[in-house]
């Protein structure tokens, strides 16, 4: 064979391999550029759309008034490496009439969303006006899928106020789902889904820790941990830290309406704190037994009507006083109805439960078959 057809040969060799290198080269610049439009600066302000096809593997943070953070689907996902997905931050200025909407939130090991005032409690104004007005009001979370958070998947954090979660889902939480912090007031949580959340720290999906006037309404709560929503007054944990703040408005006219509670181990607990032993929680309050082992706990004037239980063992429980509870149904897999147990307080200082108001309620077998 003469050598021409194989220099040909090699040749045609060669030309293959340059361009599969172009072909690998084009794919490469093609990725770059697709993990390029998948990043963007993480402080955020104006009306920010992103890309429904894009995964954004970092952190945002809003910062100014007027912003609207649309994800359309996007999902931001923080590999189990970064602490909060997005972080609605007034940064000590008066901040208001934040949106997002329309996001996928996983796998952050704090929180995935968090609206707060950041930094040190006990460095803030102690004026209680003052410190609402610089802490973020009027934030609306609509639409959000929010799934694996390491501890509280959204935080409501301290003076937060006049906000709202609303048709979103929080799944598989390590901790609390929803946590309302110290007051935070007026804010509204409609039309949520609350499934398996706090099952590695031992909680429940919703916390109202010493937050009053909150209107929880037409959502589900199904296999938490620890139950649906707890009230209940912070007692001052962790003093010896030098960081706690005491705790002075309580968990107090709260309305929780026609909600669903699948398989909770307790659909509502008021006042949920009244008997437990939070020796190990180092608080500042003045303990109801001496030994800083027992404190009073303080959720009242609440109400809690036209709820749905399904398969609870315990529907409602109340260990706060003057609390009105009337016209919930119970299917008949629901081991107690409505409880009001013996409490710490009623032995340590003779005052148990009182002024409470309720109903034995209605069946609700029809409406629980579907779950």
């Amino acid at each position: 064979m003469s050598p021409v057809p194989r220099l040909a040969g090699a040749a045609r060799r060669a030309m293959r391999a340059a361009l599969a290198g172009l072909a690998l080269l084009g794919t490469q610049q093609v990725m770059a550029g697709n993990e390029a439009a998948c990043t963007l600066p993480k402080r955020l302000s104006g009306d920010i759309t992103l890309d429904a096809s894009c995964t954004y593997r970092q952190q945002f943070m809003l910062t100014a008034s007027g912003t609207t953070l649309d994800c359309q689907g996007a999902t931001i996902d923080g590999e189990n490496r970064l602490n909060v997905g997005i972080t609605i931050n007034s940064e000590g200025r008066p901040l208001s009439q934040v949106t997002v909407r329309n996001c996928v939130i996983r796998n952050f090991t704090g929180n995935a969303v968090r609206i707060a005032w950041s930094g040190e409690d006990i460095d803030k104004p102690t004026d209680p006006a003052e410190r609402r007005r610089r802490t973020p009001r009027q934030v609306r979370l609509s639409n959000l899928k929010v799934f694996n958070t390491g501890r509280v998947g959204v935080y409501f954090d301290d003076f937060v106020s006049g906000s709202i979660l609303e048709n979103s889902v929080i799944e598989d939480s390590g901790g609390v789902g929803l946590y309302l912090e110290f007051d935070s007031q007026n804010n509204v949580i409609s039309q949520n889904e609350f499934r398996h959340n706090g099952h590695l720290l031992n909680r429940e999906a919703l916390a109202v820790d010493s937050s009053s006037r909150n209107t929880i309404v037409d959502n589900t709560f199904m296999d938490n941990r620890l139950g649906g929503i707890f009230l209940y007054k912070n007692c001052g944990e962790h003093v010896s830290s030098g960081r706690s703040v005491k705790r002075t408005q309580h968990s107090d006219d709260n309305v929780i309406a026609r909600n669903r509670f699948i398989r909770e181990n307790v659909g509502v607990w008021i006042a949920s704190r009244q008997s437990r032993n939070l020796q190990r929680i180092d608080c500042s309050d003045r303990s109801m037994d001496g030994r800083g082992q027992y404190f009073e706990d303080f959720a009242n004037h609440n109400t809690v009507e036209r709820n749905l239980f399904c398969a609870a063992r315990v529907g409602i429980r109340i260990e706060g006083d003057n609390n009105q509870v009337r016209e919930n149904q119970f299917d008949n897999k629901t081991r107690q109805r409505v409880e009001i147990p013996r409490t710490k307080r009623g032995e340590l200082l003779g005052r148990p439960p009182m002024g409470n108001q309720y109903d034995a309620g209605r069946d609700g077998d029809n409406l629980c078959s579907k779950y």
